[in-house]
């Protein structure tokens, strides 16, 4: 029953460095002593923490949570080759990831701007509507929320609406984001090429980046609409910047 709230309270974020501690601290006690089912269990909860961290929980400060969660793992699996070498590459993945995601410092909060003065943000309706008016390329950055222009954009809200509802008929249909498996005759969010997904690992997934995470299959980015719309009003305007 412990091991089953920590896994409850993993989902939540602001609960996740305090489960992962208390989830080592029941591996030191317990793990050595416990049956096979036991030791499953606490087994299945580290691994899910990994899932979280890799589809979620994406901040240094999580990854060093999980870091120390696996080490600890790793520390009592004594000589269960297998998982030991599975674990031991998920702290491999905890050190990479927590070096090159450094926590950044919160900028302080910006005075707003007048309502006269704060840009609009449009739907894509409205923004290809606005084509036909006098809009000028100022006014299409604000349009359009473009992501983090560092790795790939976000599917389109379109894209992501769109895809198909799916009734899992078959046994051990697992959710690639999250690892969980899918009830018989449960539903499942579908990308285009076929993988299946909870609706929520899929649509938190999408928010930040286009493609299927299991094979690469691209959907249309709001980073597409927002080049397009921007080409047209350069052609529009050429002396417009």
């Amino acid at each position: 029953e412990e091991v089953k709230k920590l896994r409850a309270d993993m989902q939540k974020k602001q609960n996740f460095e305090e489960a992962t501690r208390s989830l080592a601290d029941l591996l030191s006690k317990h793990y050595r002593d416990s049956d096979k089912a036991v030791q499953d269990d606490l087994y299945d909860a580290c691994k899910r923490a990994c899932s979280l961290l890799r589809s979620r929980y994406t901040g240094a400060k999580f990854w060093q949570a999980g870091k120390r969660l696996f080490e600890t793992l790793l520390g009592v699996l004594e000589d269960e080759t297998g998982r030991s070498k599975e674990v031991r590459g998920w702290i491999d993945m905890a050190k990479e990831e927590a070096e090159k995601s450094p926590e950044k410092e919160e900028a302080p909060p910006k005075q707003e701007a007048p309502a006269s003065h704060q840009p609009q943000r449009m739907t894509l309706n409205d923004l290809l509507q606005s084509l036909i008016t006098e809009v000028n390329v100022a006014d299409l950055m604000h349009a359009v929320p473009i992501g983090d222009s560092s790795g790939p954009p976000p599917a389109s809200r379109d894209a992501r609406f769109n895809l198909d509802m799916k009734t899992v008929q078959d046994k051990d249909v697992v959710c690639a984001v999250c690892q969980e498996e899918f009830p018989v005759n449960g539903k499942a969010k579908m990308m285009p090429c076929g993988h299946p997904f909870h609706y929520d690992c899929l649509m938190e997934w999408l928010e930040r980046k286009n493609s299927c995470p299991i094979c690469r299959y691209s959907l249309p980015s709001e980073q597409v609409a927002f080049d397009l719309a921007e080409d047209l009003v350069r052609a529009r305007d050429p002396t417009s910047s």
